[in-house]
């Protein structure tokens, strides 16, 4: 398989790992015990995709360093370059959010 292929469906995987985090992230908040004038679902939702930027370094940094170890670095690039436009973006979304708080 090409290299350019790998690194493509590397950053694909990516996101996927996020979706499937972001998901189980908003599940988890939702069963917490909550105040409901002060919590509701769309401020789990809020909160689980702000902290997806931090929170993605306890699965992705493993993930990565497995492949630097298995030497197919052309999966690890992909990864690389998915956790770094993840983490652009969420960035971007603090910033945003921040200064309308």
């Amino acid at each position: 398989m090409p290299e350019t292929l790998k690194i493509i469906l590397g950053t694909l995987i990516t996101f996927g790992l996020h979706a499937v985090f972001w998901t189980f992230a908003a599940l988890m908040m939702s069963a917490l015990p909550y105040n409901a004038t002060t919590s509701t679902l769309s401020n789990t939702v809020f909160w689980s995709m702000l902290t997806i930027g931090l929170s993605q370094l306890i699965y992705m940094v493993p993930l990565i360093l497995w492949f630097r170890k298995t030497r197919s670095y052309g999966w690890m690039k992909g990864f690389i370059v998915g956790t770094v436009i993840t983490a652009l973006i969420n960035g971007g979304c603090w910033l945003l959010f921040s200064s309308s708080l």
